[in-house]
Protein backbone atom coordinates (compact mmCIF):
# COMPACT_ATOMS: atom_id res chain seq x y z
CA UNK A 1 0.00 0.00 0.00
CA UNK A 2 1.40 3.51 -0.93
CA UNK A 3 0.82 6.21 1.48
CA UNK A 4 -0.86 9.29 -0.21
CA UNK A 5 0.60 12.28 1.96
CA UNK A 6 3.78 11.43 1.55
CA UNK A 7 4.92 13.16 -2.31
CA UNK A 8 8.17 12.11 -2.16
CA UNK A 9 7.44 8.45 -2.12
CA UNK A 10 7.93 6.57 -6.10
CA UNK A 11 5.53 4.72 -7.84
CA UNK A 12 6.00 1.45 -6.50
CA UNK A 13 7.73 2.03 -3.70
CA UNK A 14 6.21 -0.31 -0.72
CA UNK A 15 5.89 1.69 2.80
CA UNK A 16 7.12 1.00 5.94
CA UNK A 17 4.51 1.28 8.76
CA UNK A 18 4.16 1.45 12.43
CA UNK A 19 2.49 -1.59 14.03
CA UNK A 20 -0.32 1.20 14.38
CA UNK A 21 -0.39 1.36 10.52
CA UNK A 22 1.11 4.89 9.79
CA UNK A 23 3.78 6.07 7.78
CA UNK A 24 7.49 6.31 9.26
CA UNK A 25 7.71 9.33 6.81
CA UNK A 26 5.15 11.08 7.52
CA UNK A 27 3.44 10.00 10.22
CA UNK A 28 -0.34 9.48 8.98
CA UNK A 29 -2.56 6.99 8.89
CA UNK A 30 -2.52 4.85 5.40
CA UNK A 31 -5.99 4.12 4.68
CA UNK A 32 -6.42 1.85 1.25
CA UNK A 33 -8.26 3.76 -0.77
CA UNK A 34 -11.87 2.27 -1.56
CA UNK A 35 -14.71 2.38 -5.07
CA UNK A 36 -16.50 5.30 -2.97
CA UNK A 37 -13.31 6.81 -2.28
CA UNK A 38 -12.20 7.02 -6.16
CA UNK A 39 -15.91 8.08 -7.05
CA UNK A 40 -15.94 10.53 -4.17
CA UNK A 41 -12.76 11.87 -5.51
CA UNK A 42 -13.96 11.91 -8.75
CA UNK A 43 -16.84 14.02 -8.10
CA UNK A 44 -14.80 16.69 -5.93
CA UNK A 45 -12.55 16.74 -9.18
CA UNK A 46 -15.72 16.87 -11.18
CA UNK A 47 -16.80 19.80 -9.29
CA UNK A 48 -13.89 22.01 -10.13
CA UNK A 49 -13.66 21.37 -13.74
CA UNK A 50 -17.57 22.34 -14.05
CA UNK A 51 -16.60 25.71 -12.63
CA UNK A 52 -14.32 26.02 -14.71
CA UNK A 53 -16.07 25.32 -17.46
CA UNK A 54 -18.99 26.99 -16.00
CA UNK A 55 -16.85 30.55 -15.64
CA UNK A 56 -15.80 30.68 -19.79
CA UNK A 57 -18.81 29.01 -21.12
CA UNK A 58 -21.95 29.81 -18.81
CA UNK A 59 -22.48 26.01 -19.16
CA UNK A 60 -25.75 25.39 -16.66
CA UNK A 61 -26.19 22.49 -14.81
CA UNK A 62 -29.61 21.63 -17.01
CA UNK A 63 -28.23 21.20 -20.09
CA UNK A 64 -27.61 18.69 -22.00
CA UNK A 65 -23.87 19.31 -22.84
CA UNK A 66 -23.52 19.36 -18.86
CA UNK A 67 -25.28 15.98 -18.26
CA UNK A 68 -22.91 14.30 -20.97
CA UNK A 69 -19.74 15.97 -19.84
CA UNK A 70 -20.30 15.14 -16.63
CA UNK A 71 -21.06 11.55 -17.08
CA UNK A 72 -18.10 11.14 -19.72
CA UNK A 73 -15.78 12.96 -17.06
CA UNK A 74 -16.70 10.59 -14.03
CA UNK A 75 -16.80 7.57 -15.99
CA UNK A 76 -13.02 7.88 -17.78
CA UNK A 77 -11.65 9.54 -14.22
CA UNK A 78 -12.71 6.36 -12.30
CA UNK A 79 -11.47 4.11 -15.15
CA UNK A 80 -8.40 5.72 -15.52
CA UNK A 81 -8.12 5.50 -11.72
CA UNK A 82 -8.29 1.89 -11.90
CA UNK A 83 -6.09 1.10 -15.12
CA UNK A 84 -3.51 3.35 -12.60
CA UNK A 85 -3.58 1.38 -9.17
CA UNK A 86 -3.50 -1.98 -11.71
CA UNK A 87 -0.21 -0.93 -13.05
CA UNK A 88 1.09 0.05 -9.58
CA UNK A 89 0.85 -3.44 -8.49
CA UNK A 90 2.73 -4.87 -11.06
Amino acid sequence: MDCLNCESVLPGVKIITTAEGNCIKCGKKITPITERGVEDMAFAHWAYIYSTIHAHTGMEEESKEYITNKHHYLTAFIHGFKHGQSQKRQ
